[in-house]
């Protein structure tokens, strides 16, 4: 059975703090929540109907109701300490040096590592070359087009066996 619901008593200093919080856009969207409850309240609304109105459930409303009271506006700012669950690694999840070199120490007795080569000067030298090639092609297709773009809007062609 609900319990009989009085109008919150909510100063006319409390209530304009509570409106400004609600017009901020800073405002978190939990303590906006809490505040609209205040609000409803004080008007005498009944806890289910603000419920009901926000889409909550009419425990949570009796809660907020009920700090309120206890704590005034301080209250709707607090977050309750110890939310969620802890995370807790166990000692060999933890990543440290000494690990990652028994780890591949290991990798390397039973032969699971395998061979990386390194370039040497001439082969990143004809790296380098490819991809300068590469870049040098790019470039002249580029070119290629916005002549022939160019070309088309002033209605010219280019000449048989040119290729633009």
């Amino acid at each position: 059975m609900p319990r009989s619901t009085q109008s919150l008593a909510v100063s006319k200093c409390q209530q304009e703090q509570i409106e400004r919080w609600l017009a901020a856009l800073g405002t978190p969207q939990q303590v906006a929540l809490r505040c609209r409850i205040v609000l409803a309240a004080e008007s005498g609304e009944p806890e289910t109907a603000i419920a009901a109105a926000l889409q909550i459930n009419r425990k949570t409303v009796r809660l907020w109701r009920d700090r309120f009271t206890r704590q005034g506006l301080q209250g709707l700012w607090e977050i309750a300490p110890g939310r969620g669950r802890k995370p807790t690694y166990s000692p060999n999840r933890v990543k440290t040096d000494r690990r990652d070199a028994e780890r591949l120490a290991r990798s390397f007795r039973s032969g699971d590592l395998t061979p990386v080569w390194v370039p040497d000067a001439g082969s990143e030298a004809l790296r380098d070359l490819v991809r300068a090639r590469e870049a040098a092609k790019q470039d002249q297709l580029r070119a290629r087009h916005r002549l022939s773009k160019f070309l088309l809007r002033t209605g010219q062609r280019p000449a048989p066996g040119v290729k633009a």
